[in-house]
């Protein structure tokens, strides 16, 4: 790749070198990208990919950004795309079009992809918002309503829900107080101390908490001193933010990668969308020029990796395609989640996110303690490392042993997920021990029982029988550790 990533432009250049290819893809209600599946119908899937494009698009829009006539990036406007962009909304939108993309049902993966569609009408309303014809606006306003009635499960959803709130608060148009009031409780219900919420009342601790639960408090915050709110909810949350910012640092490695943890890593990027949240809602959780150089690191590391298929599509995976340790819900287009990251692009060149030098980390070993989370953060010169005796996941959801039950996470190193449990050689050994009665099957820790995070250790009790009961201590010593286990 031909792009430094170093300044605003470069990451506008980026944004559209990332959606050019997708437009060959276009079809009537979205963008096809291919038959893998997801646990929603394809249909679903083909809006997916389109309405997650917009967490880019919205920001460079709303910073002034022209889309150009070619692939590339240039000065010289091209309505084009951004027509092709209210053709698919509108269409979408109309119970009368073959491209509408239907009622919604409880739990509905449509109600998720709502949220973009929400962000990019509170950034730019004039290009998505006002062009549209009086019986558009009317179908749009329909279609998005249907999340104030529809059930959500009592996670991160709730904030897609508030998100609409805000857009229809900003666009003067009707909304259900009462259906934000819920969300707004669900919001609260999830926090559990020292910055850190759990993704509902028996999630695990995971990357959500920056890159859902925090970025969209922080994006509502921002939006709300826009329009003169100042409640004492968005204090709350921005001191929460405040107080996470500096701990969640310590994932990132001096070469921008971070510890890989938990689901939804075929995202990626967007992890570090956090820190470009807190740049638009002003809040300087660390210096400006640490929080700059921890975004563009992260994007240069990535796009250092193969993660681009061959028509220059974001590929399901990792650090490279790899279909086997998606998640369910993960369709083609999903990676685009990611683009979330774009969102400093709505800052103009002024800001002083934009303004500050690119800094390095600080130099020199750290080691944090989650207690509330049950992890040991360490970094060192050589890598970055999560020692976790953390709650595991109630949804037992793809490879939920290997992303949340393995006893140490490394940014330099990554981890393995199984093929299968049958076998030892179809099982994925690194950071683990691995149980079995007949030498067959092979058990891994999943539910903990208890845990006690100290400074620099984690013990925890797990069964993975009920008969067999086994103390696992794991105590950070510098770029090591050592594991205790008794059984």
């Amino acid at each position: 790749m031909d792009n430094l990533l170093k300044t605003r432009s470069d990451l506008g250049r980026l944004l559209v070198d990332l959606l050019e290819p997708l437009r060959k893809y276009s079809v009537p209600g979205g963008i096809y990208l291919g038959d893998a599946a997801a646990h929603y119908p394809p249909r679903i899937a083909v809006m997916e990919g389109w309405s997650r494009c917009l967490w880019g698009i919205g920001p460079f829009v709303a910073g002034g950004g022209k889309w150009p006539d070619k692939p590339g990036f240039s000065d010289k406007p091209c309505l084009s795309y951004m027509d092709e962009l209210l053709v698919a909304l509108t269409s979408g939108t109309d119970p009368k079009s073959e491209a509408y993309w239907g009622e919604c049902g409880p739990r509905d993966q449509r109600l998720v992809e709502m949220a973009s569609i929400a962000m990019c009408l509170l950034l730019s309303p004039e290009t998505f918002w006002e062009p549209l014809s009086a019986i558009a606006k009317q179908n749009l306003y329909t279609w998005l309503s249907q999340i104030e009635r529809c059930e959500l499960p009592p996670t991160n959803w709730c904030y897609f829900r508030l998100l609409v709130s805000a857009a229809f608060r900003s666009l003067g148009l009707p909304m259900d107080e009462n259906a934000e009031r819920d969300a707004l409780e669900t919001a609260e219900s999830c926090y559990r101390g020292d910055g850190w919420y759990q993704d509902g009342k028996e999630g695990a601790f995971d990357s959500y908490n920056p890159m859902g639960f925090h970025f969209y408090n922080l994006v509502l915050a921002a939006f709300a001193e826009r329009r003169g709110d100042s409640s004492e909810r968005h204090k709350t949350n921005i001191e929460r933010a405040r107080e996470f910012g500096p701990r969640f640092a310590a994932w990132f490695h001096h070469d921008g990668s971070i510890i890989p943890h938990g689901r939804s890593l075929s995202y990626r990027f967007a992890a570090v969308s956090f820190f470009c949240a807190c740049a638009f809602a002003g809040l300087e959780v660390i210096p400006w020029g640490q929080m700059k150089g921890i975004v563009l690191r992260h994007l240069r590391y990535w796009f250092s990796k193969p993660i681009l298929d061959k028509a220059g599509i974001l590929s399901v995976g990792y650090n490279y395609p790899n279909l086997i340790m998606a998640d369910a819900y993960n369709s083609p287009g999903s990676p685009y989640w990611g683009l979330k990251a774009f969102l400093v692009l709505a800052l103009g060149e002024d800001h002083p996110f934009w303004q500050a030098e690119e800094l390095p980390l600080p130099t020199g070993d750290i080691c944090l303690s989650e207690k509330t989370a049950g992890f040991v953060v360490s970094r060192s010169a050589e890598d970055t490392q999560l020692l976790t005796g953390s709650v595991y996941p109630s949804w037992d959801m793809n490879h939920a042993a290997q992303k949340y039950g393995k006893f140490a996470y490394s940014a330099r190193f990554g981890f393995c997920v199984s093929h299968g449990n049958y076998g030892l050689e179809k099982c994925s050994c690194d950071s683990t021990l691995l149980l079995s009665e007949e030498g067959r099957y092979w058990r891994e820790r999943r539910e903990i029982l208890e845990v006690e995070t100290g400074e620099d250790r984690v013990k925890f009790r797990w069964q993975p029988w009920p008969d067999v009961n086994i103390v696992t201590i794991l105590i950070r010593l510098g770029n090591w550790h050592i594991r205790i286990h008794k059984i």
